[in-house]
């Protein structure tokens, strides 16, 4: 249960309370995560960061910026955010979750099911942290289990230029995901290049599937069977109530493949 509840006003104050607490502390902006009943975070001290206003959407320099803050519903309604965030944002289909999460909630609760990380990841999204000049790449804050501020979200020009799709799989319309998946690639002659794959709910993190990237990259599309097959053999699900290892392997290569 939360005890203390602290409002930094600046970036600088946050990143001090962090390092002064460290894991006995989250942020929080949206909440829906952290201040919940099942809330996987068994703390008693908050940081609050809606003060902070990182909610600001930008378009400059070859790159799209966008505030941790920002709500995944924000990114709906938003005309600055291109179709690969939008798609992704939709799967969330509870519009009152959409009110209040966060962009940067959402990477940092690190699920594994997440239905925005692995658009991201095959963007090769970038984030700026707080306290920090060098940005990080999303793949590595989320394998790396990272706790530090998210200020906001960066991806390439180029990289939103690149083909495209993502997928998700539920057992309802208004259930969270079991399965997501997200891919990018550019085609030139027919062949596959710069090709990124990215697959939640079969491991602890989201998941890039480098050893499919690497079949891929600089060749003809493989047919669906060879896909599905070789994500089979990627991923190590955990079976659970919402699905068993066969069953979450299988699923995993057919979106891949679809996508």
């Amino acid at each position: 249960m939360i005890q203390e509840f602290f409002k930094p006003q600046t970036i600088a104050e946050a990143v001090a309370l962090k390092d002064k607490f460290k894991d006995e502390t989250v942020f929080m902006a949206g909440g829906t995560d952290v201040n919940c009943r099942d809330s996987k975070y068994k703390i008693e001290k908050v940081i609050g960061i809606e003060q902070l206003k990182l909610n600001e959407i930008s378009q400059k320099r070859g790159e799209l910026s966008v505030g941790a803050g920002v709500t995944i519903q924000e990114l709906l309604d938003s005309p600055k955010i291109p179709d690969q965030l939008t798609t992704a944002a939709r799967h969330f289909v509870n519009r009152n979750i959409r009110n209040i999460a966060t962009i940067g909630g959402n990477i940092a609760s690190n699920n594994s099911s997440s239905n925005l990380i692995p658009i991201l990841v095959a963007l090769d999204a970038e984030l700026k942290i707080g306290g920090s000049a060098a940005p990080v790449p999303v793949y590595e804050y989320v394998t790396q289990e990272m706790t530090r501020l998210i200020e906001g979200i960066m991806i390439s020009s180029e990289n939103l230029a690149k083909k495209y799709d993502l997928r998700k799989f539920s057992r309802a319309a208004n259930d969270i995901s079991i399965i997501t998946a997200a891919v990018t690639f550019n085609v030139q002659n027919e062949k596959l290049f710069n090709v990124r794959l990215a697959v939640g709910g079969v491991d602890k993190h989201v998941v890039r599937l480098t050893a499919l990237e690497n079949k891929l990259e600089g060749n003809t599309l493989l047919a669906p069977i060879e896909i599905e097959d070789t994500v089979k053999q990627i991923v190590a699900p955990v079976g659970d109530i919402r699905g068993g290892i066969q069953f979450k392997k299988y699923m995993a290569g057919v979106l891949i493949s679809d996508c």
